[in-house]
């Protein structure tokens, strides 16, 4: 029973932990995300150390769900934000394309302005 304990405060820990990851996922920012995963890392150390032969597992199942969801919730946030990130990079990366426009006497020249939208449809 006391080994049960000691799995549900690591657990509740780490439920904490994963809260605070989502909200600077959701606040944008990467520095205590970094710091965060780091502090995961170690605890699935300390995890991987424990016997979960000798614990009460009906009693850790509900922390282990609320632990599922999180991470859930984490990777689907992770996931939108390097999306954005892609979309701004190659919006901002097809920026020095030289377009044609057309000059007062109506012949075409080339334009050399930076394009930051990709107006085309």
């Amino acid at each position: 029973m006391k080994q049960t304990e000691t799995v549900r405060g690591h657990l509740t820990a780490f439920v904490q932990l994963l809260e605070s990851e989502r909200e600077a996922l959701l606040e944008n920012r990467g520095e205590r995300v970094a710091t965060i995963v780091e502090e995961k890392q170690t605890f699935l150390h300390t995890m991987a150390a424990v016997d979960l032969k000798t614990v009460d597992s009906s009693i850790l199942k509900p922390l282990i769900e609320t632990i599922r969801q999180l991470q859930e919730t984490n990777l689907i946030l992770t996931k939108q934000t390097l999306h954005y990130h892609k979309v701004v990079l190659d919006a901002l990366g097809e920026g020095k394309k030289t377009g044609k426009t057309y000059s007062k006497q109506g012949t075409p020249t080339s334009s050399n302005q930076a394009n930051l939208l990709n107006q085309s449809f």
